[in-house]
């Protein structure tokens, strides 16, 4: 599991997950206020191994940040990489604010099921 980290000022949690050839990430960021950063300001490369993943599309004026408010705020970069290996990422590279950090993300994504989703007992 990946422990929050900081960059940029800023605590930082990446997250993956495996959809066959493709590769959903976000990581999400502790701010202050919405609009403390913009999408240029954040991105992300993911490893599995030695294997740079192509990154496919991130934050962008299509894709922008999205921000929560609970106690705190908090705001959510999306990220697309190819994955045509299949391979399990094990880590990523958070840059913000021009500053990055690589993280351990190997055990986020469980492995995929095997055989008939239908047929596996209800827990």
């Amino acid at each position: 599991m990946t422990d929050y980290s900081g960059v940029g000022g800023h605590w930082v949690l990446p997250n993956v997950d495996v959809l066959g050839t493709q590769v959903r990430a976000h990581v999400s960021v502790a701010v202050a206020a919405e609009g403390e950063f913009t999408t240029a300001d954040v991105d992300l490369a993911l490893l599995a191994g030695d294997t740079v993943l192509a990154q496919l599309t991130r934050p962008g004026p299509d894709n922008p940040l999205w921000y929560t408010h609970t106690r705190s705020t908090g705001a959510a970069a999306f990220f697309t990489f190819d994955n045509p290996e299949n391979l399990r990422p094990t880590a990523a590279t958070v840059t913000l604010l021009g500053e990055s950090l690589t993280l351990d993300v190997q055990g986020q994504d469980p492995p995929p099921l095997e055989g008939d989703p239908g047929s596996l007992p209800m827990v």
